[in-house]
């Protein structure tokens, strides 16, 4: 699904990736809260801040 018109900036795009994984989170820890299937640990990977 590659748009060639489509010029996108790094740092714009590296925002969207930050929120699109903020959202991942967020609803990964609503998902363990309902059905306790996800390991938090999974989140402590390379693109973690804390």
């Amino acid at each position: 699904m590659h748009l060639p018109e489509l010029s996108v900036d790094p740092t714009e795009a590296q925002e969207g990736f930050k929120d699109m994984l903020e959202l991942l989170k967020e609803l990964a820890q609503e998902s363990d809260a309902q059905i306790g299937m996800v390991d938090p640990k999974m989140w402590r990977g390379p693109f973690s801040e804390n």
